[in-house]
Protein backbone atom coordinates (compact mmCIF):
# COMPACT_ATOMS: atom_id res chain seq x y z
CA UNK A 1 0.00 0.00 0.00
CA UNK A 2 1.18 4.01 -0.55
CA UNK A 3 1.95 5.52 1.97
CA UNK A 4 -0.59 8.15 2.13
CA UNK A 5 -4.29 6.31 3.62
CA UNK A 6 -6.97 8.34 1.59
CA UNK A 7 -10.70 8.89 2.36
CA UNK A 8 -12.79 7.09 -0.49
CA UNK A 9 -16.58 7.03 -0.73
CA UNK A 10 -18.29 4.97 -3.64
CA UNK A 11 -21.95 6.28 -5.04
CA UNK A 12 -23.53 3.77 -6.79
CA UNK A 13 -27.36 2.87 -7.18
CA UNK A 14 -26.82 -0.89 -5.82
CA UNK A 15 -24.99 -2.49 -3.16
CA UNK A 16 -24.29 -5.34 -1.50
CA UNK A 17 -23.45 -9.34 -2.08
CA UNK A 18 -26.38 -10.24 -2.98
CA UNK A 19 -26.26 -7.90 -6.27
CA UNK A 20 -24.87 -9.60 -9.18
CA UNK A 21 -23.66 -7.63 -11.89
CA UNK A 22 -20.03 -6.80 -12.97
CA UNK A 23 -20.13 -3.14 -12.40
CA UNK A 24 -21.44 -3.80 -8.73
CA UNK A 25 -19.18 -6.28 -8.29
CA UNK A 26 -16.18 -4.19 -9.01
CA UNK A 27 -17.03 -1.61 -6.65
CA UNK A 28 -18.18 -3.88 -3.74
CA UNK A 29 -14.83 -5.65 -4.27
CA UNK A 30 -12.44 -2.90 -5.02
CA UNK A 31 -14.06 -0.81 -1.60
CA UNK A 32 -13.50 -3.67 0.67
CA UNK A 33 -10.20 -4.32 -0.38
CA UNK A 34 -9.12 -0.53 0.19
CA UNK A 35 -10.55 -0.88 2.92
CA UNK A 36 -8.65 -4.15 4.12
CA UNK A 37 -5.45 -1.89 3.04
CA UNK A 38 -5.87 0.88 5.60
CA UNK A 39 -8.15 3.61 3.82
CA UNK A 40 -11.09 4.87 5.07
CA UNK A 41 -13.85 3.67 2.71
CA UNK A 42 -17.91 4.54 2.77
CA UNK A 43 -20.53 3.46 0.40
CA UNK A 44 -23.66 5.81 -0.50
CA UNK A 45 -26.39 3.94 -2.64
CA UNK A 46 -29.62 2.77 -2.55
CA UNK A 47 -32.37 0.36 -1.59
CA UNK A 48 -33.07 -0.43 -5.13
CA UNK A 49 -32.06 -3.94 -6.33
CA UNK A 50 -33.61 -4.02 -9.63
CA UNK A 51 -33.01 -1.70 -12.25
CA UNK A 52 -35.52 -2.13 -14.28
CA UNK A 53 -38.10 -1.37 -12.03
CA UNK A 54 -35.91 0.49 -9.65
CA UNK A 55 -38.34 -0.35 -6.56
CA UNK A 56 -37.58 0.60 -3.13
CA UNK A 57 -37.21 -2.44 -1.77
CA UNK A 58 -36.33 -0.65 2.23
CA UNK A 59 -34.08 -2.46 4.37
CA UNK A 60 -31.05 -1.06 6.90
CA UNK A 61 -30.53 2.62 6.43
CA UNK A 62 -26.87 2.42 7.61
CA UNK A 63 -24.92 -1.08 8.14
CA UNK A 64 -21.68 -2.41 7.65
CA UNK A 65 -21.00 -5.34 4.61
CA UNK A 66 -17.65 -6.81 5.38
CA UNK A 67 -16.38 -3.73 7.12
CA UNK A 68 -17.53 -0.90 4.79
CA UNK A 69 -19.79 1.43 6.06
CA UNK A 70 -22.89 1.61 4.18
CA UNK A 71 -25.71 4.04 3.50
CA UNK A 72 -28.83 3.82 1.66
CA UNK A 73 -31.59 6.35 0.82
CA UNK A 74 -34.83 6.25 -0.82
CA UNK A 75 -35.34 6.28 -5.01
CA UNK A 76 -38.55 8.38 -6.39
CA UNK A 77 -39.51 8.86 -9.91
CA UNK A 78 -39.65 12.53 -10.80
CA UNK A 79 -41.79 11.84 -13.87
CA UNK A 80 -42.27 7.95 -14.82
CA UNK A 81 -44.10 7.68 -18.24
CA UNK A 82 -41.23 10.53 -19.50
CA UNK A 83 -38.83 8.44 -18.29
CA UNK A 84 -40.08 5.05 -20.28
CA UNK A 85 -41.02 7.02 -23.44
CA UNK A 86 -37.81 8.60 -23.59
CA UNK A 87 -35.65 5.23 -22.39
CA UNK A 88 -37.95 3.26 -25.15
CA UNK A 89 -36.69 5.56 -27.86
CA UNK A 90 -32.62 5.06 -26.57
CA UNK A 91 -33.56 1.18 -26.46
CA UNK A 92 -34.47 1.26 -30.16
CA UNK A 93 -31.45 3.05 -31.24
CA UNK A 94 -33.53 6.10 -31.98
CA UNK A 95 -31.79 9.71 -31.59
CA UNK A 96 -32.93 12.10 -28.96
CA UNK A 97 -32.44 15.48 -29.56
CA UNK A 98 -30.43 17.50 -26.61
CA UNK A 99 -33.78 18.39 -25.34
CA UNK A 100 -35.11 14.72 -25.25
CA UNK A 101 -31.72 13.65 -23.35
CA UNK A 102 -31.53 16.17 -20.53
CA UNK A 103 -35.57 15.06 -20.26
CA UNK A 104 -34.68 11.98 -19.75
CA UNK A 105 -31.60 12.75 -17.22
CA UNK A 106 -34.13 14.74 -15.68
CA UNK A 107 -37.43 12.41 -15.25
CA UNK A 108 -35.65 9.37 -13.98
CA UNK A 109 -35.10 8.21 -10.69
CA UNK A 110 -33.49 9.39 -8.44
CA UNK A 111 -32.52 10.34 -5.12
CA UNK A 112 -32.85 14.03 -3.68
CA UNK A 113 -31.70 12.77 0.11
CA UNK A 114 -28.72 10.64 -1.37
CA UNK A 115 -27.58 14.46 -3.20
CA UNK A 116 -27.97 16.28 -0.01
CA UNK A 117 -26.27 14.46 2.56
CA UNK A 118 -23.14 14.13 -0.56
CA UNK A 119 -23.13 17.99 -0.67
CA UNK A 120 -23.30 18.08 2.64
CA UNK A 121 -20.22 15.73 3.54
CA UNK A 122 -18.21 16.86 0.46
CA UNK A 123 -15.59 17.91 2.98
CA UNK A 124 -15.55 14.54 4.35
CA UNK A 125 -13.63 12.77 1.55
CA UNK A 126 -10.84 12.81 -0.93
CA UNK A 127 -12.21 11.41 -3.88
CA UNK A 128 -15.77 10.11 -4.85
CA UNK A 129 -15.99 7.24 -7.20
CA UNK A 130 -19.42 7.42 -9.25
CA UNK A 131 -20.16 4.33 -11.21
CA UNK A 132 -22.13 2.72 -13.49
CA UNK A 133 -22.70 5.97 -15.72
CA UNK A 134 -25.73 4.59 -17.68
CA UNK A 135 -28.22 5.71 -15.11
CA UNK A 136 -29.76 9.26 -14.17
CA UNK A 137 -28.82 9.27 -10.35
CA UNK A 138 -25.07 8.43 -11.18
CA UNK A 139 -25.16 11.97 -12.96
CA UNK A 140 -27.01 13.52 -11.25
CA UNK A 141 -25.07 12.31 -7.59
CA UNK A 142 -21.77 13.04 -9.38
CA UNK A 143 -22.94 16.70 -10.15
CA UNK A 144 -23.31 17.16 -6.41
CA UNK A 145 -19.61 16.64 -5.75
CA UNK A 146 -18.03 16.79 -9.21
CA UNK A 147 -15.36 18.58 -8.64
CA UNK A 148 -13.85 15.72 -6.05
CA UNK A 149 -15.71 13.31 -8.43
CA UNK A 150 -13.98 10.15 -10.42
CA UNK A 151 -16.62 8.48 -12.51
CA UNK A 152 -15.73 4.43 -13.37
CA UNK A 153 -18.04 4.10 -16.34
CA UNK A 154 -17.76 0.79 -16.90
CA UNK A 155 -18.77 1.99 -20.59
CA UNK A 156 -19.97 -0.04 -23.30
CA UNK A 157 -20.87 1.18 -27.28
CA UNK A 158 -24.25 1.32 -26.76
CA UNK A 159 -27.34 3.70 -26.44
CA UNK A 160 -26.48 5.98 -23.90
CA UNK A 161 -22.54 6.06 -24.64
CA UNK A 162 -23.10 8.64 -27.11
CA UNK A 163 -25.35 11.33 -25.35
CA UNK A 164 -24.50 14.17 -24.46
CA UNK A 165 -24.71 13.74 -20.25
CA UNK A 166 -22.23 11.35 -20.62
CA UNK A 167 -19.98 13.18 -22.51
CA UNK A 168 -20.35 16.04 -20.27
CA UNK A 169 -20.38 13.75 -16.86
CA UNK A 170 -17.14 11.88 -18.23
CA UNK A 171 -15.57 15.60 -19.18
CA UNK A 172 -16.11 17.44 -15.78
CA UNK A 173 -15.09 14.85 -13.42
CA UNK A 174 -12.07 15.48 -11.53
CA UNK A 175 -10.82 12.02 -13.00
CA UNK A 176 -11.93 8.72 -14.73
CA UNK A 177 -10.71 5.29 -14.22
CA UNK A 178 -11.14 2.58 -17.19
CA UNK A 179 -11.38 -1.27 -16.96
CA UNK A 180 -9.81 -1.84 -20.14
CA UNK A 181 -7.52 0.12 -22.38
CA UNK A 182 -10.38 -0.54 -25.39
CA UNK A 183 -13.00 1.06 -23.38
CA UNK A 184 -11.20 3.80 -22.86
CA UNK A 185 -10.35 4.01 -26.51
CA UNK A 186 -14.42 4.01 -26.77
CA UNK A 187 -14.40 6.65 -24.45
CA UNK A 188 -11.72 9.30 -26.51
CA UNK A 189 -13.33 8.28 -30.42
CA UNK A 190 -17.14 7.97 -29.25
CA UNK A 191 -17.16 10.79 -26.88
CA UNK A 192 -13.89 12.66 -28.00
CA UNK A 193 -12.85 12.75 -23.93
CA UNK A 194 -9.02 13.85 -23.99
CA UNK A 195 -9.33 13.88 -19.96
CA UNK A 196 -6.38 15.43 -18.02
CA UNK A 197 -6.55 12.65 -15.13
CA UNK A 198 -7.24 8.58 -16.77
CA UNK A 199 -6.07 5.15 -15.78
CA UNK A 200 -7.24 2.66 -16.56
CA UNK A 201 -7.07 -0.11 -13.39
CA UNK A 202 -9.54 -2.80 -14.55
CA UNK A 203 -10.23 -5.33 -11.44
CA UNK A 204 -8.81 -7.77 -9.17
CA UNK A 205 -10.46 -11.21 -9.64
CA UNK A 206 -10.56 -14.00 -6.85
CA UNK A 207 -8.61 -17.29 -7.61
CA UNK A 208 -10.91 -19.83 -6.98
CA UNK A 209 -10.01 -23.20 -7.71
CA UNK A 210 -12.37 -25.16 -9.45
CA UNK A 211 -13.09 -29.15 -9.25
CA UNK A 212 -14.64 -30.09 -12.53
CA UNK A 213 -15.54 -33.87 -11.60
CA UNK A 214 -17.49 -31.97 -8.74
CA UNK A 215 -19.36 -30.15 -11.66
CA UNK A 216 -20.05 -33.18 -13.84
CA UNK A 217 -21.33 -35.58 -11.06
CA UNK A 218 -23.64 -32.92 -9.50
CA UNK A 219 -25.62 -32.64 -13.07
CA UNK A 220 -24.75 -35.89 -14.65
CA UNK A 221 -22.78 -34.10 -17.35
CA UNK A 222 -20.32 -36.07 -19.09
CA UNK A 223 -20.06 -34.89 -22.21
CA UNK A 224 -17.56 -32.24 -23.97
CA UNK A 225 -19.43 -29.09 -23.65
CA UNK A 226 -18.98 -24.94 -23.90
CA UNK A 227 -20.15 -23.12 -21.21
CA UNK A 228 -21.76 -19.73 -21.20
CA UNK A 229 -22.28 -17.72 -17.21
CA UNK A 230 -24.42 -14.61 -17.20
CA UNK A 231 -27.40 -12.71 -17.81
CA UNK A 232 -29.80 -14.95 -20.87
CA UNK A 233 -30.87 -11.95 -22.69
CA UNK A 234 -30.67 -10.43 -26.02
CA UNK A 235 -28.58 -7.68 -24.56
CA UNK A 236 -25.59 -10.27 -23.90
CA UNK A 237 -26.22 -11.83 -27.40
CA UNK A 238 -27.42 -15.01 -25.68
CA UNK A 239 -29.76 -15.58 -28.37
CA UNK A 240 -26.95 -15.23 -31.25
CA UNK A 241 -24.96 -17.97 -29.23
CA UNK A 242 -27.85 -20.20 -29.00
CA UNK A 243 -28.53 -19.90 -32.82
CA UNK A 244 -24.99 -20.48 -34.22
CA UNK A 245 -24.61 -23.66 -31.40
CA UNK A 246 -28.01 -25.12 -32.92
CA UNK A 247 -26.27 -24.57 -36.43
CA UNK A 248 -23.03 -26.02 -35.59
CA UNK A 249 -25.12 -29.44 -34.33
CA UNK A 250 -26.82 -29.87 -37.62
CA UNK A 251 -23.58 -29.90 -38.94
CA UNK A 252 -21.35 -32.48 -37.00
CA UNK A 253 -22.12 -35.84 -35.43
CA UNK A 254 -20.16 -34.88 -32.14
CA UNK A 255 -21.46 -35.25 -28.42
CA UNK A 256 -20.88 -31.25 -27.44
CA UNK A 257 -23.22 -29.26 -25.84
CA UNK A 258 -24.06 -25.94 -24.23
CA UNK A 259 -24.60 -25.40 -20.30
CA UNK A 260 -25.89 -21.98 -20.22
CA UNK A 261 -25.59 -21.08 -16.19
CA UNK A 262 -27.77 -18.14 -15.11
CA UNK A 263 -31.21 -16.69 -15.28
CA UNK A 264 -33.06 -14.36 -18.21
CA UNK A 265 -35.40 -14.94 -20.75
CA UNK A 266 -33.49 -16.55 -23.61
CA UNK A 267 -34.00 -19.93 -23.34
CA UNK A 268 -34.17 -22.65 -26.01
CA UNK A 269 -35.41 -25.97 -25.65
CA UNK A 270 -33.17 -28.55 -27.17
CA UNK A 271 -31.24 -32.41 -26.27
CA UNK A 272 -28.16 -30.43 -27.18
CA UNK A 273 -28.52 -27.43 -24.36
CA UNK A 274 -28.72 -27.36 -20.99
CA UNK A 275 -30.17 -25.12 -18.34
CA UNK A 276 -29.01 -25.18 -15.31
CA UNK A 277 -30.30 -21.70 -13.98
CA UNK A 278 -28.42 -19.55 -11.47
CA UNK A 279 -25.50 -21.49 -9.43
CA UNK A 280 -23.58 -20.39 -6.78
CA UNK A 281 -19.50 -18.95 -6.77
CA UNK A 282 -18.34 -22.63 -6.32
CA UNK A 283 -19.84 -24.17 -8.37
CA UNK A 284 -19.78 -21.80 -11.43
CA UNK A 285 -16.06 -22.09 -11.25
CA UNK A 286 -16.41 -25.96 -10.70
CA UNK A 287 -17.98 -25.58 -14.36
CA UNK A 288 -15.81 -23.72 -15.56
CA UNK A 289 -12.70 -25.99 -14.99
CA UNK A 290 -14.68 -28.86 -16.50
CA UNK A 291 -15.89 -26.86 -19.91
CA UNK A 292 -14.07 -27.49 -23.18
CA UNK A 293 -14.24 -23.75 -23.32
CA UNK A 294 -15.71 -20.47 -21.88
CA UNK A 295 -18.27 -18.83 -24.87
CA UNK A 296 -18.85 -14.53 -23.90
CA UNK A 297 -20.65 -14.14 -27.48
CA UNK A 298 -21.50 -10.32 -26.03
CA UNK A 299 -20.73 -7.08 -27.98
CA UNK A 300 -21.52 -4.52 -25.01
CA UNK A 301 -18.45 -5.64 -22.32
CA UNK A 302 -16.19 -3.46 -20.18
CA UNK A 303 -14.11 -6.00 -18.93
CA UNK A 304 -16.04 -9.20 -18.20
CA UNK A 305 -15.23 -11.11 -15.36
CA UNK A 306 -16.41 -14.71 -16.24
CA UNK A 307 -13.71 -14.36 -18.90
CA UNK A 308 -11.05 -14.02 -16.22
CA UNK A 309 -12.25 -16.66 -14.27
CA UNK A 310 -12.09 -19.25 -16.46
CA UNK A 311 -8.49 -18.77 -17.50
CA UNK A 312 -7.64 -18.80 -13.92
CA UNK A 313 -9.82 -22.21 -14.37
CA UNK A 314 -7.31 -22.57 -16.99
CA UNK A 315 -9.67 -22.98 -19.88
CA UNK A 316 -10.11 -21.15 -22.73
CA UNK A 317 -12.64 -18.60 -24.08
CA UNK A 318 -14.14 -17.93 -27.56
CA UNK A 319 -15.28 -14.41 -27.88
CA UNK A 320 -17.72 -12.13 -30.11
CA UNK A 321 -15.33 -10.07 -32.95
CA UNK A 322 -17.06 -7.47 -32.74
CA UNK A 323 -16.73 -6.77 -28.62
CA UNK A 324 -13.34 -4.49 -28.63
CA UNK A 325 -12.68 -5.15 -25.07
CA UNK A 326 -13.30 -9.31 -25.05
CA UNK A 327 -11.13 -9.04 -28.23
CA UNK A 328 -8.64 -7.51 -26.81
CA UNK A 329 -8.34 -9.88 -24.26
CA UNK A 330 -8.27 -12.19 -26.25
CA UNK A 331 -5.30 -11.34 -28.27
CA UNK A 332 -2.77 -9.43 -25.91
CA UNK A 333 -3.90 -12.96 -23.53
CA UNK A 334 -3.42 -16.03 -26.65
CA UNK A 335 -5.75 -17.58 -24.38
CA UNK A 336 -8.18 -18.01 -26.99
CA UNK A 337 -10.24 -17.31 -30.19
CA UNK A 338 -12.39 -15.07 -31.42
CA UNK A 339 -15.60 -15.68 -34.02
CA UNK A 340 -17.80 -13.91 -36.09
CA UNK A 341 -21.10 -16.04 -37.90
CA UNK A 342 -20.85 -19.67 -38.01
CA UNK A 343 -18.10 -20.19 -40.24
CA UNK A 344 -15.58 -18.68 -37.26
CA UNK A 345 -17.78 -20.54 -34.67
CA UNK A 346 -17.46 -23.74 -35.97
CA UNK A 347 -13.86 -23.22 -37.54
CA UNK A 348 -12.87 -22.40 -33.57
CA UNK A 349 -14.37 -25.16 -31.89
CA UNK A 350 -13.29 -27.42 -33.85
CA UNK A 351 -9.75 -26.22 -33.75
CA UNK A 352 -10.25 -26.68 -29.45
CA UNK A 353 -11.34 -30.07 -29.83
CA UNK A 354 -9.03 -31.19 -32.32
CA UNK A 355 -6.18 -29.98 -30.77
CA UNK A 356 -6.04 -30.40 -27.38
CA UNK A 357 -2.46 -29.24 -26.57
CA UNK A 358 -3.22 -26.44 -28.28
CA UNK A 359 -6.42 -26.15 -25.67
CA UNK A 360 -4.01 -26.43 -22.60
CA UNK A 361 -1.70 -23.48 -23.82
CA UNK A 362 -4.16 -21.31 -24.51
CA UNK A 363 -5.85 -21.85 -21.23
CA UNK A 364 -2.32 -21.65 -19.23
CA UNK A 365 -1.55 -18.03 -21.40
CA UNK A 366 -5.01 -16.82 -19.95
CA UNK A 367 -4.16 -17.43 -16.52
CA UNK A 368 -0.92 -15.96 -16.91
CA UNK A 369 -2.34 -13.22 -18.08
CA UNK A 370 -5.15 -12.51 -15.22
CA UNK A 371 -2.13 -13.10 -12.72
CA UNK A 372 -0.41 -10.54 -14.11
CA UNK A 373 -2.49 -7.86 -14.92
CA UNK A 374 -5.98 -8.61 -12.91
CA UNK A 375 -4.24 -9.54 -9.51
CA UNK A 376 -5.79 -7.79 -6.60
CA UNK A 377 -2.46 -6.17 -5.62
CA UNK A 378 -1.59 -5.14 -9.37
CA UNK A 379 -4.67 -3.21 -9.35
CA UNK A 380 -5.51 -1.28 -6.04
CA UNK A 381 -1.48 -0.73 -6.53
CA UNK A 382 -2.85 1.07 -10.18
CA UNK A 383 -5.65 2.32 -8.14
CA UNK A 384 -3.48 3.88 -5.41
CA UNK A 385 -0.62 5.22 -8.01
CA UNK A 386 -3.40 7.09 -9.37
CA UNK A 387 -4.51 8.74 -6.23
CA UNK A 388 -0.74 9.61 -5.35
CA UNK A 389 -0.40 11.48 -8.89
CA UNK A 390 -3.81 13.22 -8.81
CA UNK A 391 -3.88 13.87 -5.06
CA UNK A 392 -1.39 16.38 -4.33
Amino acid sequence: MTDAARRLAFVTPRYGPEILGGAESLIRNTAERLAQRGHHVEVFSTHVTNLVTWEDAGGARTEHIHHVLTHRYPVHWVNHDRYDALHGLLLGHNTLTPDEQMDWLAAGPHSAPLYETLRRRKEDFDLFICAPYPFPLVHYAAASIIERCAIWPCLHDESYTRLIPTRLLLRDAFCVFFNTRAERALAESALHIQHPRTCVVGSGVEDIPGNPQRFRDAFNIHEPFLLYAGRLEEGKNVHLLLDLFEQYKSMTNNDLKLVLMGDGPCHRPSPHIIHLGFQQEQMKRDGMAAALALCQPSTNESLSFVILESWLAGVPVLVHSACPVTREHVVLSGGGLHFNGIDMFRAVIDTLIENPSLRRNMGQHGRQYVRTNYGWEATLTRFENALEEWLQ
